[in-house]
């Protein structure tokens, strides 16, 4: 007797206890035309949206709609082939009504697909949704997951059990319709009778442990009553995110008929039991016809498991066939004229090659996206020069350049973007948009001379931030403090309405006060400046500078006081760093002796010392403790008790081209540091010249490291108790500055606005502030 398909499922998706809405979406269909369940089986997807308001439940929707639609309508037996092209059509159409409805801007959805057809088992998955199988008393994962904990893991950073608590385990690297191309992961698996495969998503696999589904999937035989219950679980354990799951049963299947049959454009042979890259759907494989809706499934008495439905029907398909029928017909008369009577056999056998070697570049891409980031781009380039040598070869026929041109923008670029995007978001980095940046010149007069003259250098820089009853903005103006010089400056910058700073006029004075002869060093704190001066006889005083109005001839104003009187001494004092009434003094005696002065109160208290391995650069006190960068360029902090440890962070170095967006395959593929390619704890723990330090402005528990260096601002959040610092994000602007000096930020909402001395000029920029 002929074997057949035959299952069970269990299909639920719930809201869970703490979201509005469900950005979860589900869909499943088993055909019951016994010839369309032939050629294409069953399929059954989860998706997960995101994106803020409603876009992640459009996405989710769109994504379960159209990827069930487009793989049923069609016409092509190849099961890879019709699932590829069904998923790059769900990225089409969410991208594009992401970019048509920009509210929706930044849209996606992680999916996860199953097909049962032929014997086998078809999982595709983009994201962290996952799909298990159950087999002979036990389950395993067959998804990897694209999420910046998972390739942590993979990439050797974190263990299992760290990426299951970490902060950062819901970041995404891979979605549906975030990019204009996305590749998706490939597992084929021959199944058995008594097969069960789960498909489900994080807000189920990221609160209930593993043990525990395993546990519920192989004890429980009723599909529907083992999806209700996993969802309870997810629920009991606080029901923080949507929760989606599918239990598919294989109740018997048919025999596997000969190998996985391959898509047109593939080579190799697709390996079963292995994870591998979706192939890439040529064009000649995209649908050319109107997608058809499938029919709401309707349920069948004989077969209480199974939610048949009617397959799309076209019409026009008859008149569909006779046009390829006659495109077909043309092909035929083409070739055997092309071997008849086109070029020579020299010039066959040339195209042939080239051809060849187009198919092996295309292998290279398809494989270099299931590779490391690093490993890829070195593919990624080996491909380009292939097909780059194909486009540029004059003596090959027209048509096969074209294919080569194609190639690289279609399948290259899109892959070299996509890899530079997993570099940058397991490096946690986000590349600056510094083209709207601002950028101001200040003509000031001096302490000596009343004649202004452009500034063109400085060696500090504090903008004021808002505090409360102490607005930061001087009649519609953003007040900047600087030294250049060794004098002290106000300047003021426009702003609109909201703060941002926008473009205009500045304003500038010295602040000039008696008996001072240089200023040192200058920070922000409780919207006033203060500045470490030396006196004429010496010795150190800590000024406070509040800002004040224009005076009637339009100058500012500011009133300044004696801070801290600091004690008599020849040391040479170097920076300045105050949080509460805590204040701490960098000193350098001599070419050995290097420390800090800490004074608890005010204003002529008695400073402790504490000894420092080396000079420090830059300091900024949070809390109970100290951070500093020191003259060889670590990071290290002095506790409440003022002793000195270094504080290593892991912060990976940015690619050349920081911005995946912007790469065209007219330029060399960018390859990674070769830092990035042996990672360890420790990397980025010594940063470049001009590396300094400054305190986020919106969180107090934060701060900021710039290194013009590397062309980055490196976002860190205090350890526990103090202890350490971790990586919060980092903000990459690159190359598109140059000569950056002295950098300070000012909070807005869930903006911080970027304040960097570059060259002689002030330039200003935003970038999202933690958690926003």
């Amino acid at each position: 007797m002929t074997r057949q398909l035959r299952l069970a499922q269990g299909v639920k998706t719930d809201v869970g206890r703490k979201r509005e809405r469900n950005q979860d979406n589900v869909t499943w269909f088993v055909p019951t035309d016994p010839k369309v369940l032939e050629d294409h089986g069953a399929l059954f997807v989860v998706c997960d949206g995101m994106g803020g308001h409603a876009a992640g439940e459009v996405a989710s929707e769109k994504g379960v709609t159209v990827i069930r639609d487009v793989y049923y309508s069609t016409k092509d037996k190849d099961v890879i082939t019709a699932i590829a092209q069904a998923i790059k059509a769900a990225n089409d159409a969410i991208y594009a009504f992401a970019h048509e409805h920009t509210e929706n801007s930044g849209m996606g959805t992680t999916c996860v697909t199953l097909v049962i057809a032929g014997g086998r088992g078809y999982i595709v998955n983009i994201g962290d949704s996952r799909a298990y199988l159950v087999r002979d008393g036990e389950m395993r994962q067959v998804t990897q997951d694209h999420s910046w904990v998972g390739e942590q893991v993979r990439m050797g950073l974190l263990s299992d059990e760290q990426a299951r608590v970490h902060p950062h385990r819901n970041v995404i690297t891979r979605s549906l319709g975030t990019q204009a191309n996305i590749t998706a992961d490939l597992f084929v698996e021959t199944l058995r009778d008594g097969d069960r495969l789960l498909l489900c998503s994080d807000g189920l696999h990221g609160y209930v442990e593993e043990k525990a589904i395993a546990q519920e999937v192989l004890t429980q035989t009723d599909p529907e009553a083992a999806v209700q219950d996993l969802i309870d679980m997810a629920n009991a354990n606080g029901g923080p995110d949507n929760i989606s799951a599918i239990v598919v049963d294989v109740l018997e299947t048919t025999e596997v008929a000969g190998p996985i049959p391959l898509p047109a454009n593939t080579i190799e042979a697709i390996e079963e039991g292995t994870t591998q890259p979706l192939p890439v759907p040529t064009e000649a494989q995209q649908p050319t016809t109107a997608i058809a809706p499938i029919v709401a499934p309707e349920p069948v008495a004989a077969a209480p498991h199974m939610r048949p439905t009617r397959p799309p029907r076209k019409r026009g398909n008859l008149f569909i066939l006779r046009l390829m029928e006659i495109a077909a017909l043309l092909a035929v008369i083409l070739g055997g004229w092309y071997f008849g009577f086109g070029p020579p056999a020299t010039q066959r056998a040339a195209d042939q090659q080239a051809q060849t070697r187009l198919a092996n570049a295309r292998q290279i891409i398809q494989r270099a996206n299931g590779e490391s980031p690093a490993a890829a781009l070195q593919s990624l380039a080996q491909a380009r020069s292939i097909a780059l040598a194909a486009a540029n070869n004059q003596s090959l026929d027209a048509s096969v350049r074209s294919q080569a041109q194609t190639l690289l923008d279609q399948q290259l670029a899109p892959a070299v973007q996509q890899a530079l995007q997993r570099y940058n978001t397991a490096a946690l980095i986000t590349p600056a948009n510094t083209n709207p940046a601002v950028a101001y010149t200040f003509n000031c007069a001096t302490p000596t001379n009343s004649t202004p003259s452009p500034i063109t250098a400085t060696s500090g820089l504090a903008p004021v931030s808002p505090d409360a009853g102490k607005p930061a903005i001087v009649a519609g103006q953003q007040v900047v403090y600087f030294i250049s010089g060794g004098a002290l400056y106000e300047g003021l910058i426009p702003v609109d309405a909201q703060g941002t700073p926008t473009t205009g006029e500045t304003l500038c004075a010295p602040v000039t006060v008696k008996g001072v002869s240089a200023y040192i060093s200058v920070v922000e704190y409780g919207a006033r400046a203060f500045a470490l001066a030396q006196l004429a006889t010496g010795y150190y005083d800590v000024l406070s500078v509040t800002p004040g109005a224009l005076s009637a001839a339009g100058a500012p104003t500011m009133t300044v006081a004696t801070y801290l009187t600091l004690p008599a001494t020849t040391t040479t004092l170097t920076h300045l760093a105050i949080y509460g009434g805590k204040t701490y003094v960098s000193f350098v005696e001599g070419s050995s002796t290097f420390g800090i002065w800490y004074f608890s109160g005010l204003p002529k208290s008695k400073p402790v010392s504490a000894a420092l391995p080396a000079a420090a650069t830059s300091i900024v006190a949070m809390n109970n403790a100290l951070y500093l960068l020191l003259a060889d360029g670590s990071l290290g902090q002095l506790n409440s008790t003022l002793n000195y440890a270094p504080s290593p962070v892991a912060a990976l170095l940015p690619a050349t081209a920081t911005n995946p967006e912007t790469y065209t395959a007219a330029t060399p593929v960018p390859m990674l540091p070769s830092a990035a390619t042996t990672p360890t704890p420790t990397i980025g723990a010594t940063f470049g010249a001009g590396a300094e330090i400054f305190p986020d402005p919106l969180q107090p528990s934060q701060f900021l490291l710039s290194d013009p260096a590397t062309g980055r601002i490196i976002h860190l959040a205090v350890g526990a108790n103090g202890q350490g610092v971790s990586l919060v994000g980092q903000y990459v602007y690159g190359s598109k500055l140059s000569g950056v000096g002295d950098m300070a930020m000012t909070g807005q909402g869930s903006t911080l606005n970027t304040f960097a001395w570059a060259g002689s000029r002030l330039v200003t920029f935003s970038v999202p502030a933690s958690g926003a």
